[in-house]
């Protein structure tokens, strides 16, 4: 995804999208929508904090040609078959390549332990976003002090509000990694959706309980919660 300049500006000024020479400061990573998030129920967004460079580089690098050309031709797409034709295409690419890399980064094995007890640990089950939709280089010197995570995070969500992609895609619940001192400092006041947190660095017996309460509140047999 582009943004527009007053939000890049903003963004590199709060210590995002900075640092990686291999990605393209004028792009901005979405998260996705898994190829079978429709047939799942309940419908779970899982939300994270903000793409670590180098891993993000690794998995999705390749697809930032795509992106571009994609985002340079969206002005010229209407509803002719052909644009939507093309919009579904990108879409599929987009979507295949998050599949396949998200199993690869570390929230995913947080995620997974919750989502398995109701039997939603496939990541085509699921849809999944950033707050931020930047990224940080988190390798630091004497002279390049660790980024502060929060700040691109505040930046980004007052332009892409959490509530409004989960009703988009029509969520019935947000997984939300890290969420406590995330909601605190970000602002997070517009989610009306159920919202399941849980810290950055729970044990196993905490992300299985996270499981059995989603269960529980949407009427689902529990599997696997012993197994995390």
């Amino acid at each position: 995804m582009a943004v527009s300049p007053a939000h890049h500006d903003a963004c590199v000024r709060d210590t995002g999208a900075a640092g990686t020479p291999g990605l393209r400061q004028d792009l901005r990573w979405p998260g996705y929508v898994g190829s079978l998030y429709e047939r799942s129920s309940p419908r779970i967004l899982c939300v994270a904090q903000i793409h670590h460079a180098t891993e993000l580089l690794r998995t999705l690098g390749h697809l930032q040609d795509a992106m571009r050309a994609f985002c340079l031709a969206a002005p010229t797409l209407t509803r002719d078959p052909a644009s939507q034709a093309r919009k579904a295409e990108f879409l599929t690419t987009l979507t295949s390549a998050y599949e396949s890399a998200i199993i690869q980064w570390g929230p995913w094995t947080k995620f997974r332990k919750v989502l398995r007890v109701i039997g939603l640990d496939d990541p085509r089950k699921i849809a999944y976003t950033n707050v931020a939709k930047c990224w940080q280089t988190l390798a630091s010197t004497p002279e390049a002090p660790p980024p502060q995570v929060s700040k691109p995070m505040k930046c980004c969500y007052a332009e892409y509000p959490l509530e409004r992609l989960a009703r988009a895609i029509e969520a019935d619940a947000i997984l939300f990694l890290s969420a406590t001192s995330t909601i605190a400092y970000v602002g997070i006041t517009d989610i009306t959706l159920p919202i399941y947190t849980f810290p950055g660095r729970p044990s196993d017996k905490e992300l299985a309980h996270i499981g059995l309460r989603l269960a529980h509140d949407f009427g689902l047999p529990a599997m696997n919660a012993l197994e995390t």
